[in-house]
């Protein structure tokens, strides 16, 4: 089995909230593919206002789920962050880039102000993996009730996979963190793997039973 890397992984990870996500995102592009110019919504709504996009405009037909760790703590640089993470919403719903400078502002030779790559130092990837999924089954408890009266296996053949994440991703705990990523043999990453393929599978069944 090829290397597993720190990113695929967490893509894994990603895959099985993004899966959850996709059901309670709900089916905003279900229906007639052919709409109307009049009846199809604006592309971009104001990001500041009294209500947030989503509340008094047409819901959104995408559904991410994220989950941060705050490391520092220093006021001032956390205020300074989220600021910037608010100036990059705002750009970005209005279909501009997350930085000042996109992937195709600039210098040729110089990359965009924001890359879209990982911090590759930080060795917190266990937590980052752990927050994927802990998304992934946020997003699978709000609807397992319905999925229950439609099919009692399923819904417990999901939780079954989703402890047995758990119990893979135990192994690696240090107190109220994981080990660092640089210190996983390869068979550890197999493992990690083939426990969040196991879950992406089953849970990717879901949506048809869900809204179906």
């Amino acid at each position: 089995m090829p290397g597993l890397s720190r990113r695929a992984l967490l893509g894994g990870g990603a895959a099985a909230a993004g899966v959850a996500g996709a059901f309670v995102a709900g089916r905003a592009s279900e229906g007639s593919t052919t709409v109307p110019e009049s009846a199809r919504p604006a592309s971009a709504y104001a990001f500041r206002g009294a209500h947030q996009a989503g509340i008094v405009t047409p819901a959104q037909d995408r559904l991410h789920f994220a989950a941060f760790d705050v490391l520092t703590e220093d006021r001032d640089e956390l205020v300074a962050l989220l600021q910037e993470w608010t100036a990059a919403a705002e750009r970005m719903t209005q279909g501009e880039p997350a930085g000042e400078v996109g992937p195709v502002e600039g210098p040729v030779n110089l990359p965009p102000d924001d890359t879209g790559e990982e911090e590759r130092y930080s060795h917190i990837d266990l937590v980052d993996f752990e927050a994927n999924v802990a998304g992934a089954r946020a997003a699978f408890d709000a609807v397992a009730p319905i999925l229950r009266v439609r099919s009692a296996g399923l819904t417990e053949q999901v939780g079954r996979r989703f402890k047995a994440v758990d119990s893979a991703l135990a192994d690696y705990r240090r107190g109220e963190g994981f080990v660092s990523y640089t210190e996983l043999t390869r068979a550890d990453k197999r493992k990690l793997s083939q426990a969040i393929d196991a879950l992406a599978e089953p849970l990717s069944q879901v949506p048809s039973l869900v809204v179906g």
